[in-house]
């Protein structure tokens, strides 16, 4: 009696571990986006309002419904013939439009209409260009950095760029601005490769370098 009691709560428990592992199952479908009879190496993958999937890869981005892909070109986004550039990145801002930028610093906007924007002029109140370095997407915001330091953020409402503030001692190709973090206040911690951290202060518009043992060290601060 006693073994008949052990058989069934063996099989019993072996019964349930199998319910649970196949409850469990996860399957996965791999997508090879092609193009112009050649396979594309995705950097990133964002998803915009509507439920499309926009990816980025050197030539150009995609757009991907879960059925078919549509290419959209480099030269096509940034209005140029056979440039000299790649695509680094694409992020997405709180209106569902697709920032882009390049490796040399261009940065577009790709509209709700489909229409692009070339942004790089219009972040300063002059008509030279400013190459940006890097884009983050943060709390549905969308912050830049560009070579000399200086910090941009889109208006939300109007998505119109202007800059908030600029690190001290960035020198180009030598130190640079590597990632941001948005603290519960909406202050703005910044990065950089050389291993000095910043914190700005949005309500007094101030920017204090953060002291720690890792200042006399030198590296990236992630």
């Amino acid at each position: 009696m006693k073994i008949t009691k052990v058989f069934l709560f063996i099989l019993l428990s072996l019964n349930f571990v199998i319910s649970l592992r196949s409850q469990n199952n996860i399957n996965f479908s791999h997508i090879s986006p092609k193009t112009d009879n050649g396979y594309r190496i995705i950097k990133n993958t964002i998803q915009d309002h509507l439920g499309y999937i926009w990816m980025s890869q050197e030539n150009g981005i995609l757009k991907y419904d879960g059925y078919e892909f549509w290419f959209y070109s480099i030269d096509s986004i940034f209005n140029t013939n056979k440039i000299k550039d790649a695509i680094e990145r694409i992020e997405i801002d709180a209106s569902g439009n697709i920032l882009i930028l390049s490796k040399n610093g261009l940065l577009a906007r790709r509209e709700i209409n489909g229409k692009y924007t070339q942004l790089n002029h219009l972040s300063s109140t002059s008509n030279k260009n400013i190459l940006i370095n890097r884009i983050f997407t943060n709390k549905n915001q969308v912050w830049l950095a560009d070579y000399s330091g200086t910090i941009y953020l889109e208006n939300k409402r109007t998505s119109k760029i202007g800059s908030i503030t600029t690190i001290p001692n960035i020198k180009f190709n030598k130190t640079e601005v590597v990632d941001f973090e948005i603290t519960k206040n909406d202050d703005l911690i910044i990065s950089t490769n050389i291993g000095i951290l910043y914190k700005y202060y949005k309500d007094s518009d101030e920017l204090h370098e953060i002291s720690g043992p890792f200042n006399n060290h030198s590296g990236i601060m992630y």
